[in-house]
């Protein structure tokens, strides 16, 4: 089953804005269009050294008509890491990234840690957040100890963090009993809320859900249309009878075809009303997901909450039926679909537009 899948419905049934995904695993032969999300711009940075890991995605919500998203590239060249840049539309700026830090020595040498620095340093006076799987294990983010092996390096990253005024945000173990995946801001205020949640999937880390204080003032979206519904068909059969076809069209192709389509317009106008609609909030989701994928999804959480041990038996229950569901939907979809090609075409190109998105 496609992971993508998966992530998807759970993104949708927590209405996430913004989704981060370290050790994407991506390389040049995966197209983006394979891990594209219906309603989400995709930024993305694989590994580039020869080896297989690694690598970074960033979503970012299309229909938040008040934010503009672009592609944002720091100096500090750190091996694996994507940012885009947020605009507000009252102007307000704001970098959100992720990164991976990997401590195989044999890929990046100590290199890795020396540009690690150098990034949060540099990016440290703009107004930002940096989320990533840092594999820095012996910090104690509540007492600021550093317990372990590696520990002078450890040190240093912390102290980069400190001596930038930058706040890691994280205190719950995200791994295990380790603390490996950070949330750094420039500033603390722009973090309202974090929360450690159950593992996506087959990964051995678990997610984060972050709130972060950035104004996102809506625009008074809308999208006018003609509404075919409540168009005045017999009017519009009596007005084409009227005209003269052979008339209008007598003339060379391309005259022929303004006048033909010029009178088509009008009538249009004046028997076909507009309907204008908001798009502001409106949801994107998979038109395979199911109440019931939602509902399993919502629980699962619940007993994670509960529980805070992903190797517990209910959790263990729960996280298979997720999984089941979210493939059973689609198969289902998928069968109705192509047993209904004829009759349903509307929901076919609905489909495609999904998968090529």
């Amino acid at each position: 089953m496609n992971k993508i899948d998966v992530l998807t419905a759970m993104i949708q049934t927590y209405e996430i804005d913004i989704i981060t995904v370290t050790e994407s695993w991506l390389n040049d032969k995966i197209l983006s269009s394979e891990v594209q999300m219906l309603g989400y711009d995709l930024f993305r940075s694989d590994r580039t050294v020869c080896s297989r890991g690694g690598g970074v995605l960033l979503y970012v919500k299309q229909d938040l008509q008040e934010l503009n998203a672009v592609s944002y590239t720091p100096k500090t060249q750190f091996p694996e890491q994507i940012w885009c840049k947020i605009t507000n539309n009252v102007g307000a700026k704001l970098l959100i990234g992720v990164c991976y830090r990997s401590d195989n020595r044999n890929l990046y040498h100590d290199g890795n840690n020396i540009t690690l620095k150098d990034l949060v340093s540099e990016v440290s006076n703009k107004n930002m957040v940096l989320f990533g799987d840092f594999k820095y294990p012996a910090i104690n983010w509540n007492s600021k100890i550093v317990n372990g092996s590696d520990a002078a390096e450890t040190e240093k990253f912390m102290d980069c963090i400190d001596d930038n005024f930058c706040t890691q945000h994280v205190t719950e173990p995200t791994r295990e009993q380790n603390v490996l995946d950070l949330v750094i801001s420039s500033n603390h205020q722009m973090v309202n809320e974090v929360q450690v949640l159950d593992r996506f999937d087959t990964s051995d880390h678990n997610m984060i859900v972050v709130e972060l204080n950035f104004s996102k003032e809506l625009t008074n979206a809308t999208k006018i249309r003609l509404d075919y519904n409540r168009a005045d068909w017999d009017k519009i059969r009596y007005e084409l009878a009227q005209i003269d076809w052979e008339k209008e069209t007598d003339k060379d192709v391309l005259e022929g075809w303004k006048n033909f389509k010029t009178i088509l317009i009008d009538i249009e106008k004046r028997n076909v009303p507009v309907k204008v609609t908001s798009l502001i909030g409106r949801k994107q989701k998979p038109i395979w997901m199911t109440y019931t994928v939602s509902k399993l999804i919502k629980k699962k959480r619940c007993i994670y909450k509960k529980y805070k041990n992903n190797k517990h038996p209910a959790y263990i229950r729960i996280a298979k039926q997720v999984k089941a569901e979210v493939k059973n939907s689609k198969l289902q979809f998928e069968q109705k679909l192509a047993d209904n090609i004829k009759e349903d075409k509307k929901s076919f190109s609905h489909m495609l537009g999904a998968n090529h998105s």
